[in-house]
């Protein structure tokens, strides 16, 4: 199969395996980038041991040590992005995916300069069934199953989300703060991030149709409201909801990870 030129993105992966399923659904996005992509993949373990052994050299892979029991996943994208080179950046999860066409779509509009911020999708996201799940992780070219899975089949997750696959130039994204790491562990991360920079740029933000794909996996402490962090992250975004774009920007000023 040809491959697909996205050799201006760069995809960017933070992840802490704490499940076998996480271990399975980063294997397969893994799969699916690199059968349909001539791209750039960089990975962020976050965790008091690696667990990620053996992967393809075509994968930068950085291991980032922790012994907190909280994943600081905006750190991990930071640190990932200050590593690679390239004009476009995408924040994607481990465990959510898209049809080859809203990648290409969303690269183009960045590469042709018309956005610099852009969620590829329309903000629908369905969970897959474990079934479809299953054939997608043994298939080498998943791209036809994910798309012949019939949407009705699927329980729909959210349908106004802004995570999970975001677009961004890079320059953009430096000059607008970056991921908030004062964010730590699940939630609100995404909400914030995009918000912030639709009102630092807000000519250069669209979000376009198409569908997200989530594939499921157990929800433990990095992955809903329990974790202790969650109040303080919400109040973070609510905070910067409130923000003028002048007191945002002085805001931004303040954060020591972009200095």
């Amino acid at each position: 199969m040809n491959k697909i030129y996205l050799k201006d993105v760069s995809f960017l992966i933070p992840i802490r395996i704490d499940c076998n399923e996480r271990l399975r659904n980063l294997s397969i996005i893994l799969a699916y980038l690199k059968n349909h992509f001539d791209t750039n993949i960089y990975i962020g373990e976050e965790s008091n041991d690696p667990k990620l052994n053996g992967l393809s050299s075509e994968i930068n892979y950085f291991f980032f040590k922790s012994n907190s029991e909280l994943f600081h996943r905006t750190r991990i994208f930071n640190e990932l992005c200050k590593r690679c080179d390239t004009k476009i950046i995408c924040n994607h999860d481990a465990d959510c995916i898209l049809p080859v066409t809203q990648y290409v779509q969303t690269t183009n509009l960045i590469k042709s300069d018309k956005y610099d911020i852009i969620i590829p999708y329309s903000g629908l996201v369905y969970n897959l069934r474990e079934e479809d799940t299953e054939l997608i992780s043994r298939a080498s070219q998943n791209e036809k199953l994910l798309s012949n899975i019939p949407i009705q089949h699927c329980k729909r997750r959210r349908s106004n989300s802004v995570g999970g696959v975001d677009f961004f130039n890079k320059e953009i994204y430096i000059r607008g703060g970056m991921m908030n790491e004062n964010l730590i562990s699940w939630g609100a991360d995404d909400d914030e991030s995009i918000h912030r920079f639709r009102m630092l740029f807000p000519e250069r933000f669209i979000r376009l149709e198409g569908v997200l794909y989530h594939i499921c996996h157990p929800r433990n402490i990095n992955s809903s409201m329990k974790q202790p962090h969650y109040k303080k992250n919400v109040e973070e975004m609510n905070k910067v909801g409130k923000l003028s774009k002048e007191a945002l920007q002085n805001y931004i000023k303040e954060w020591s990870w972009i200095k």
